[in-house]
């Protein structure tokens, strides 16, 4: 959620309707409820949780168009997911589906920073064999990234060590090519990133 108000208030002057907000909260709130029953398909599994019966009260609140929205945005983040499968006519008339869909993939994508695993958690995994080496080294990017920030049109990593968070970044580079063609076709500003080396300790 941290990402997405830092992106609507570098992007304040681009008009977004009240609906296309609300989608945008929504999706960072839910898109990874199916990781509750697994990695794999959880884009998927998060829809079957959001249509099982307990959930509706969302439908209740936004109704049957925007849910749909909602539902195409969950499944359109994974990297695996090609944004030219989204539908072409409009949904709900107030809702820009394929620009809300790149800009959440976009979102999902930032989340690179060592908040997503703590210096504890790292230590702890690097102690059990079972886990791949590849996926160590998937963590220890995630430890050497100190921020992700939007500034105009310009995405900045911080990263204690570009080194050992590029497989990271190079990622990121590949889905920002993705996003930035759906930003063409949609008009909206194309973004760029610069990864920049900083210290632990630079907002200290």
């Amino acid at each position: 959620m941290k990402l997405l108000c830092n992106f609507q208030e570098n992007f304040s002057d681009v008009n977004f309707s009240q609906e296309e907000k609300l989608l945008l909260c929504l999706a960072a709130l839910l898109h990874d409820l199916g990781c509750i029953l697994g990695r794999q398909d959880h884009a998927k599994k998060s829809i079957k949780i959001l249509e099982h019966e307990r959930f509706g009260f969302v439908q209740d609140m936004i109704g049957d168009d925007l849910l749909t929205c909602l539902k195409y945005i969950i499944l359109s983040h994974p990297s695996s997911y090609d944004l030219n499968e989204l539908p072409i006519n409009p949904i709900h008339a107030d809702v820009r589906l394929n620009l809300i869909c790149a800009i959440f993939k976009l979102l999902d994508e930032c989340e690179l920073s060592s908040a997503r695993v703590t210096h504890m958690l790292y230590d702890i995994l690097k102690t059990f064999s079972k886990i791949r080496n590849n996926a160590v080294k998937y963590w220890e990017a995630h430890i050497n990234i100190i921020s992700v920030v939007f500034k105009n049109n310009v995405i900045y990593i911080g990263s204690k060590n570009p080194e050992k968070t590029k497989m990271l970044t190079d990622h990121f580079k590949k889905e920002l090519r993705k996003v930035n063609k759906i930003f063409l076709k949609e008009n909206f500003p194309m973004l760029h990133v610069k990864i920049w080396k900083m210290r632990e300790n630079f907002y200290q």
